[in-house]
């Protein structure tokens, strides 16, 4: 007999949640062979309503960022921040930056997690900063 397959339609419409997820394709970060040495992680976040007043304890959104090497690895710890709900424009952005060394990296893979939101929030862009190794430019991956 054959199994019913139920389909749900994608809508636009918006849904009310506190929290967030996106995970990001596995990349070579465009050279497979290459060692690489991650040096840094940004995120631009423009807030786009205006929450009711929060404590630090209640902010309007809080991300934590995590990366993994491998599909089979588990998820590490790269940085994580968050912004109270008292700034009283009607769209306010925030620019994240934080700097580290992570050596002998050849893939990478981001996972970005938001636990509790008040309000709606926009990612308008996320990337690394990475050196190859045995090269002297910097090369900035970019998942647009």
């Amino acid at each position: 007999m054959a199994k019913k397959i139920g389909c749900k339609k994608w809508t636009q419409a918006p849904k009310d949640g506190t929290n967030f997820e996106l995970i990001t394709k596995l990349s070579d970060l465009g050279a497979p062979l290459s060692k690489k040495t991650l040096l840094s992680f940004y995120m631009n976040v423009t807030k786009s309503s205006s929450p009711t007043p929060n404590t630090e304890r209640n902010p309007y959104y809080e991300f934590h960022i995590f990366y993994r090497t491998d599909v089979n690895n588990g998820w590490k710890g790269l940085t994580q921040f968050f912004s109270s709900g008292d700034v009283d424009v009607e769209k306010s952005n925030y620019f994240h930056l934080t700097k580290f060394v992570i050596r002998n990296v050849r893939n990478m893979q981001l996972r970005i997690f938001s636990p509790r939101n008040v309000g709606s929030f926009e990612i308008n862009d996320f990337g690394l900063e990475y050196r190859a190794r045995n090269k002297r430019s910097t090369a900035t991956h970019d998942e647009d």
